[in-house]
């Protein structure tokens, strides 16, 4: 598996826990709302509910409070200061609104599994974190991409299924080093954007809505957002176990598959830009499952189950936003989640043509009606480009017929 460092982790969840703990010790929630009841929660609050409202902003727990009072419109201890006031402007609103609520918490509890429908499943960001050899762009594209897919147990998948050939596909286009650089730097750019819509729209959600079962932990919300990296990292530490690079020695403290003819800047290379045409990807075989990668691939399918599951419950379980704002929201989920897919489906496209075209499982590019060798591939590739002038042709004979190759 691809490995940050221990003080980076370290980092990452000392930061991710002083965000939940001051999160959840604050109360700033009914203080915005979405706009098409705005002006109807506010006033519902400053007429029906401010006693309520007052004292949510300003009393401390009080165990006593709870049995007289939040204990008997089903709250639990946890939430004795903000269920009355919850309870106060659900019972101020209309029945129209209600019903309208209602109806958002239906189109809310299918985002999950829509959004993982159109998202990247777990094979995909594994063969390009440790196939791809690039780890930190992969897990880039799971954090703007809040949705996982749930598979199936014990469904073992052939990990090369990802990057085998079809017929007739559309072939990538190769340009020099320098236009790659500035392509990749779009796709950070946005990648980061994605992410930064993701974790704004948690946020938001957080503090513009309450949940029924945890009117208290809006930051619940956030927490499925990013949740779904872990199935993703989880996945690329089951591939890693499960392929290996023949030929090649690597350092037997890392696991990157790091390789000793490449040098540091071709690996820095490859790691932000990727593969090319001059820096092909190994060629990699399965090994023998191990009792290690069956058992991860276990807990990935109840990974990826359990993110469907809680995204469910906390989306169908939202309070105060209506159908209108609620499509808004998934529409907005639904941009990060396109354009990291689009991302990957493009590097994962450039990794299969350079993959398949240098372990000879690829033949010729078909245009009008005949299949065109690889000699009129690289005439066609960009003039200039470094890697045109520095890769040398070789021969392979893929399905029995032998194909000039490049």
């Amino acid at each position: 598996m691809p490995r940050f460092s221990r003080p980076f982790i370290f980092s990452l969840l000392l930061i991710l826990l002083l965000q939940i703990t001051h999160v959840s010790g604050a109360r700033d929630q009914f203080q915005h709302w979405y706009p098409e009841f705005n002006h109807i929660f506010e006033r519902i609050i400053r007429e029906n509910c401010s006693s309520e409202h007052h004292f949510y902003l300003t009393a401390q727990k009080n165990r006593t409070y709870w049995n007289e009072t939040s204990r008997w419109i089903g709250s639990g201890n946890t939430a004795s200061l903000i269920a009355p006031l919850v309870n106060c402007i659900m019972g101020a609103c209309p029945e129209y609104m209600k019903s309208n609520m209602a109806s958002a918490n239906v189109i809310l509890g299918l985002a999950p599994m829509i959004l993982a429908t159109l998202g990247s499943d777990v094979d995909e960001t594994s063969a390009l974190a440790v196939i791809g050899n690039r780890p930190f762009f992969a897990l880039c594209l799971t954090v703007g991409s809040p949705a996982v897919i749930a598979l199936r147990s014990f469904d073992y998948r052939d990990p090369k299924a990802v990057l085998n050939d079809r017929p007739l596909r559309l072939a990538p286009v190769f340009f020099d080093f320098h236009i790659e650089l500035l392509i990749t730097v779009l796709e950070y750019a946005l990648v980061f954007a994605a992410i930064t819509n993701v974790g704004t729209l948690g946020y938001q959600l957080g503090q513009n809505v309450a949940l029924s079962f945890a009117p208290n932990y809006g930051y619940l919300i956030l927490l499925w957002c990013f949740f779904s990296p872990i199935g993703h990292m989880v996945a690329a530490w089951a591939l890693r176990l499960h392929v290996h690079w023949p030929g090649r020695t690597c350092i037997k403290k890392s696991r990157f598959p790091c390789f000793s003819s490449s040098s540091f800047r071709d690996q820095l290379k490859t790691f932000f830009v990727g593969y090319t045409l001059n820096h092909p990807p190994p060629d990699f075989e399965l090994k023998k499952e191990t009792p290690l990668y069956l058992l991860l691939s276990w807990i990935l399918s109840l990974l990826t189950a359990a993110h469907v599951m809680f995204g469910t419950l906390v989306f169908s379980s939202m309070l105060f936003i209506s159908v209108r704002d609620s499509i808004t929201v998934i529409t907005r989920f639904m941009g990060s989640v396109i354009v990291c897919r689009v991302v990957l489906m493009y590097e994962l496209a450039k990794l299969r043509h350079l993959r398949n075209l240098h372990t000879g499982e690829e033949g010729g590019v078909e245009r009008n009606g005949e299949t065109q060798s690889s000699d009129y591939r690289l005439a066609n590739m960009a003039r200039g480009s470094e890697d045109r002038q520095h890769y040398a042709p070789r021969r392979y004979q893929p399905y029995g017929t032998t194909i000039a190759s490049y």
